[in-house]
C-alpha cells in the first residue's frame, strides 16, 4: 500500500508542477518515454539479448536489453522535451539541460526495471504467472502498469534539481 501511495503522490506532484499544462506535458513525457523505454528494452533483448539481468526474478531480461531501453528512452527523452516542448510552449519557456534528458532516459528506465521486478517478485511470492485478468494476453492491468509507478518519484527529483524546466516553473 504504501509503494502504490507513495508512486501515485508522486504522480500528482508532477501534475502541479508550473502552469499552461506543463504539468499534465511531464506526465504524457513521463509516459511516453518510459513505454518507449520498455520497447527498445524488449527489441534488443529480443534481438541481441545474450547475459541474463536476472535470471531468478525475470527470466526474459537481459543486459543487452537494458542498455537497448536506455538508448531508446535517452533518444525519446530528447526529442520529447529538447523538440517538441519548445515548439509547444515557445522557445523562451522551455530550458533543458543534457543531464535533464539523459538522466530521465536512464533513471526512467532504471526505475522502469525496479517496477517490473518487484511486480515479478510480487507475482511469484503468491505463484501468480498474471497481475489479473483485466488486461487478458498482456499479463493483468499492473503487468502494463509496472514500470510506470515509480517513475513520477525519479522524474520529480529531475524537475526539482532543475534539469528541465517550464512554463510556471
Amino acid at each position: 500500500a504504501v509503494y502504490f501511495g507513495v508512486c501515485f503522490a508522486f504522480w500528482i506532484a508532477t501534475r502541479m508542477v508550473g502552469s499552461s499544462g506543463w504539468g499534465l506535458y511531464l506526465m504524457v513525457g513521463l509516459i511516453t518515454i518510459t513505454k518507449f523505454s520498455d520497447a527498445g528494452a524488449y527489441f534488443a533483448g529480443k534481438f541481441l539479448g545474450k547475459r541474463k539481468l536476472c535470471p531468478n526474478v525475470s527470466p526474459g531480461k537481459t543486459v543487452e536489453g537494458l542498455i537497448g531501453g536506455m538508448l531508446l528512452a535517452i533518444f525519446v527523452s530528447w526529442l520529447y522535451f529538447s523538440v517538441f516542448a519548445p515548439l509547444t510552449f515557445g522557445s523562451g519557456q522551455v530550458r533543458v539541460s543534457w543531464l535533464g534528458t539523459v538522466g530521465l532516459g536512464v533513471l526512467l528506465t532504471v526505475s522502469g526495471l525496479a517496477g517490473d521486478l518487484l511486480e515479478s517478485i510480487f507475482k511469484r511470492e503468491v505463484n501468480a504467472k498474471d497481475s489479473g485478468r483485466l488486461l487478458p494476453g498482456l499479463g493483468g492491468l499492473w503487468d502494463v502498469t509496472d514500470s510506470l509507478l515509480p517513475a513520477p518519484a525519479v522524474a520529480y527529483m529531475i524537475i526539482v534539481a532543475d534539469w528541465i524546466h517550464g512554463p510556471g516553473q
